[in-house]
């Protein structure tokens, strides 16, 4: 089991979406969901563990034209028009899963052109708890 979601604070919302591989080993961001800001530690982890769920397969890898607008419903889902406006707000979380543990790993924002970068030294990894990993993420996302 090889399970990925992410979780971004932009604009006022939360935006949580399955995060599965393609045949390239590139994660994909697929089927994001708009979640209030003061979301409940209980709800999130509910949303996280149908998210995992969802990025339990492996898509075949899109071909170069159906890159272009792919990233469209995540800045729907985030309220803001352009990519660039979408990655100068965004903080973003990562939750993978594996068969013995998930890991929370907050990122840096390092801007539009170079995206995000794991701060791995802050990563944090749980026994299967679902709601201490929403509560760990809804903390990074409070700083």
């Amino acid at each position: 089991m090889d399970r990925a979601a992410v979780v971004y604070a932009v604009n006022g919302r939360i935006v949580i979406a399955a995060n599965p591989k393609t045949t390239t080993g590139l994660r994909l961001h697929m089927d994001p969901t708009v979640l209030p800001m003061k979301v409940t530690a209980e709800f999130l982890a509910l949303q996280l563990q149908v998210k995992l769920q969802r990025s339990d397969h492996i898509l075949p890898h899109p071909v170069q034209s159906e890159w272009k607008g792919s990233f469209n419903l995540f800045l729907k889902a985030a309220g803001v028009r352009s990519f660039r406006t979408f990655m100068t707000l965004a903080r973003l979380i990562e939750v993978d899963q594996n068969d013995q543990e998930i890991t929370v790993t907050p990122t840096r924002n390092c801007g539009p052109k170079e995206g995000f970068e794991a701060v791995q030294a802050e990563a944090e990894s749980f026994s299967g708890d679902m709601r201490a990993v929403a509560e760990t993420v809804l903390r990074h996302l409070s700083q």
